[in-house]
């Protein structure tokens, strides 16, 4: 945990991930706001070899019982957690 006067920034470990081990997503609790990168990007259409860290994202997610409102990855813009959910859903359809 990360905390200024204002703010409490929380780090946590997303696995397994088959992309690379020790990856890290921080959360502002207070905003709903999730930051990864590599997990879930939105530069570009979801693609089904993402689904296994998505998948793990939103296990982290869940375990943690964590309010997400946005997801806001490296590459591309912030999404609300519905759109991330309705990938992810998508693609497990699909796979």
């Amino acid at each position: 945990m990360i905390a200024d006067d204002s703010r409490i920034l929380r780090m946590y470990y997303v696995q397994p991930l088959q992309h690379v081990t020790g990856m890290l997503m921080a959360f502002l609790p207070a905003e709903g706001i999730a930051f990864q990168a590599d997990l879930f990007d939105t530069h570009e259409p979801p693609r089904a070899a993402q689904l296994p860290a998505m998948r793990s994202l939103s296990n982290q997610v869940e375990r943690m019982q964590l309010h997400v409102r946005t997801l806001a990855p490296v590459h591309g813009r912030p999404v609300p957690w519905t759109a991330f959910v309705t990938a992810l859903n998508a693609l497990s359809a699909r796979n």
